[in-house]
C-alpha cells in the first residue's frame, strides 16, 4: 500500500483545510429573515393628524400599478402599504372625497435580503 511521506501528508492536508476555510468564507452570504417587507409605507391624515382609513391609494411604477388597502402597522392605527419586496420609483396618487393629491417619485431601493421601506405622508385639507 502507497503511503505519501510524512513531511508532504502534512503539506496536502494543511493546503486542503486552508482551502475549505477560505471557500467557506468567500460564499456566506448574508442571514436573511423570511419577513415580507413593504417598500412604500403611507400615511393619509387631515390638517389636525387625523388619520384616513378610507383613502383609494394608487401606486405606480412605469406599468406596474397597485391598488393600497389601509390596515394597521407599526407607522399607526391606519396606513397603506406597497410595493411587497419591489424596488422602483413610485408615484403616489391618493383620492379623499373628490381631492386628489400625487407625490413622488419615491425611490426604493433593496439590499441583500430585502426593499429599503421609504415612509411618506399625505395631508389633505
Amino acid at each position: 500500500m502507497f503511503s505519501w511521506p510524512s513531511s508532504r501528508r502534512d503539506s496536502i492536508v494543511a493546503v486542503v483545510v486552508a482551502g475549505l476555510g477560505i471557500v467557506g468564507c468567500s460564499t456566506r452570504s448574508p442571514s436573511c429573515d423570511s419577513t415580507r417587507q413593504y417598500g412604500v409605507r403611507l400615511l393619509v391624515t387631515t390638517a389636525v393628524e387625523d388619520t384616513l382609513c378610507d383613502a383609494l391609494v394608487t401606486l405606480t411604477d412605469d406599468s406596474y400599478v397597485e391598488t393600497l388597502n389601509s390596515g394597521p402597522s407599526e407607522y399607526g392605527n391606519c396606513s397603506y402599504s406597497g410595493a411587497a419586496e419591489r424596488s422602483g420609483n413610485y408615484v403616489v396618487k391618493v383620492i379623499y372625497k373628490g381631492v386628489e393629491k400625487t407625490t413622488g417619485p419615491l425611490r426604493v431601493e433593496r439590499d441583500e435580503c430585502h426593499v429599503k421601506p421609504v415612509t411618506a405622508t399625505i395631508v389633505f385639507p
